[in-house]
């Protein structure tokens, strides 16, 4: 009797290890609802100052960038607006400058940082282009360069 009582709980104890076992993530994957969102992923925005430039505005029209960017340009024209702050680094003519140098008409690159999931396939800001852009006004460029 005794070796069916053993029997009987070491089977209830490995029956509730494996269920355990069975509800808890992988080792190697991360749990996306603990892990804060690291900026890793370089969005890039080229085109022309369609308005000189405020303290911390730059209205863009856009002509190119790289393949996060793609949606602004390909098959359509986007305006968008650049909000910078104090941290943004500004180049007017390969000078150190402020927003205010840049002039309507000036080539322009727009340098962003954010997460790759924010910029994936399946995220709801490349919906669209003017959901793109929308997603990008809220967020602060980090360089800004222009040419005359």
């Amino acid at each position: 009797m005794r070796s069916k009582l053993k029997v009987l709980v070491g089977a209830l104890v490995l029956a509730a290890f494996c269920a355990a076992a069975a509800v808890a993530a992988p080792a190697n994957q991360h749990v996306a609802a603990n892990k804060p969102c690291v900026p890793n992923v370089s969005v890039v925005v080229t085109g022309k100052a369609a308005a000189n430039g405020s303290a911390t505005t730059l209205s863009l029209t856009v002509t190119g960038g790289n393949r996060f960017a793609k949606i602004l340009f390909h098959n359509t024209t986007t305006n968008l607006t650049v909000q910078t702050n104090a941290k943004t680094h500004v180049t007017v003519s390969g000078k150190p400058s402020t927003l205010t140098s840049v002039k309507q008409g000036d080539h322009v690159v727009v340098t962003y940082k954010t997460c790759l999931s924010n910029v994936s396939p399946k995220s709801p800001h490349l919906a669209s282009a003017n959901a793109l852009a929308s997603f990008l006004s809220g967020l602060l460029a980090r360089d800004i360069v222009a040419t005359g």
